[in-house]
């Protein structure tokens, strides 16, 4: 069960500023130094300064210092996006796609298409 919860489960990339110290481990909790938010690391390149996160308790903020629960390994947030899924086993997640491509199916920035929620005397619903 463990092997397909780490293969599917919703993973975020988090990317981190240059300069932090150590190596995150697969398998450890990671905790925002100002969020205090915990996650599971999935994967981490210190090359590329690529962390990949799963089973997250919450938001991390940016910039915030994250650090590793065993390795130590201390790291500031540069970027994050949750709607940017990562799942390295299969990549099926398409959040991101359809929230940037939605922009130019519907036009909100003149009115709502689908009327005016409350109104009474809006007969465009």
């Amino acid at each position: 069960m463990d092997a397909v919860e780490t293969a599917f489960a919703n993973a975020i990339t988090v990317g981190l500023v240059a300069g932090g110290s150590g190596d995150f481990t697969v398998g450890e909790t990671v905790t925002g130094g100002s969020s205090n938010v915990t996650a599971e690391v999935k994967s981490w390149d210190s090359a590329t300064r690529t962390l990949i996160v799963i089973n997250r308790s919450g938001t991390f903020t940016i910039p915030e210092t994250l650090t590793g629960g065993t390795s130590s390994a201390s790291w500031t947030t540069a970027t994050y996006n949750t709607l940017d899924n990562k799942n390295t086993a299969i990549s099926v997640d398409t959040n991101y796609e359809f929230e940037t491509a939605d922009d130019d199916i519907i036009d909100f920035s003149e009115s709502n298409p689908f009327g005016t929620v409350g109104s009474t005397s809006d007969t465009t619903i």
